[in-house]
């Protein structure tokens, strides 16, 4: 808003400005307020009589609209469907739960990038292609601000796996039995007092094991003066993604893409490194994730990592 309001100055002088406005009253506010902070020029803000709604202040009347017709659904989708499709967004982005993803090229700098966000260093870093799971990490310092939950499949394992690390116990490994060479791992090499250098190695192995499944859950507490450890209403999901160009693992950008699905109510986060800002593998990434449908390019955010490094910055 006040980039705006810096460009209208700039372009008119001194002269009087008058702004129609059509938006939010969310929009209308901040615009509001930023022109009330500009001292000895003659700006007036004019809105219109028709108003948008916020999403949040009619999204309960639209659910209970479409829980009345929900019924109807499943019967005409074996008529269209396309149904199915358009009903699964609407649930998508009628949640609370807000999914980040963070996508970039091999050692873009991703896993520091999320560490930094959570406040925790759990995630594996280095200058070779690391990460080779997507993770799915959530906040649930509301329930327990001293439990790590791990989530996962193995192949060949019927049932769902699961890594609990609390404060002051051994970590407790569920769903694995005890000739697993992973289970063995796992108890072996976890045997340390932080429960935050626990999650650190167990994700380590997840992550380098070929039969750990692509997905993989986390509930942590994330630090409370993090940027996302905050009390708020809504849920931050973040997701942490194979870089797209490792020759190691032809199928990094298949899982990237199919998580990639499920993020019409979310932001897509690119980071890069300065001096790779223009690259063919950049490029080509950006490319592929501008094509698909399901991402809004109004919700995407470019971080350029290690920007200090470089010299002759502009």
């Amino acid at each position: 808003v006040y980039d705006v309001i810096e460009i209208l100055l700039d372009e008119y002088g001194d002269n009087p400005i008058s702004l129609t406005f059509e938006g939010t009253t969310d929009e209308y506010e901040e615009l509001q307020n930023a022109i009330s902070k500009i001292e000895n020029r003659a700006i007036t803000l004019n809105p219109i009589d028709t108003f948008l709604f916020n999403a949040r202040d009619i999204i309960s009347n639209i659910n209970e609209e479409y829980q009345s017709i929900r019924m109807y659904i499943d019967e005409f989708d074996s008529y269209n469907g396309e149904i199915k499709a358009t009903e699964s967004q609407f649930n998508d982005v009628s949640k609370k739960e807000i999914p980040i993803c963070v996508v970039g090229n091999v050692s873009a700098g991703k896993s520091t990038f999320i560490n930094a966000l959570i406040g925790h260093d759990i995630l594996a870093s280095s200058n070779e292609p690391t990460t080779a799971k997507v993770f799915r990490i959530e906040d649930n310092s509301a329930t327990s601000a001293q439990t790590i939950m791990i989530d996962f499949s193995v192949t060949n394992v019927a049932e769902p796996c699961k890594i609990r690390i609390c404060a002051g116990r051994p970590t407790e490994i569920i769903g694995l039995s005890a000739e697993n060479a992973l289970y063995n791992k796992l108890t072996a090499e976890c045997a340390v007092k932080s429960i935050w250098k626990q999650a650190k190695i167990a994700l380590g192995l997840l992550n380098d094991s070929a039969d750990v499944k692509p997905l993989v859950r986390i509930a942590i507490p994330f630090y409370h003066d993090s940027p996302f450890g905050k009390k708020r209403s809504e849920k931050f999901v973040i997701f942490d993604t194979p870089g797209s160009n490792s020759a190691s693992n032809k199928d990094h950008e298949k899982i990237l893409m199919n998580q990639m699905k499920e993020m019409s109510n979310g932001l897509l986060i690119f980071v890069a490194k300065k001096e790779t800002l223009d690259t063919k593998e950049n490029a080509e990434l950006c490319s592929s994730l501008t094509e698909k449908k399901y991402i809004d390019p109004r919700f995407t955010m470019l971080v350029v990592n290690q920007v200090e490094t470089v010299k002759d910055v502009p």
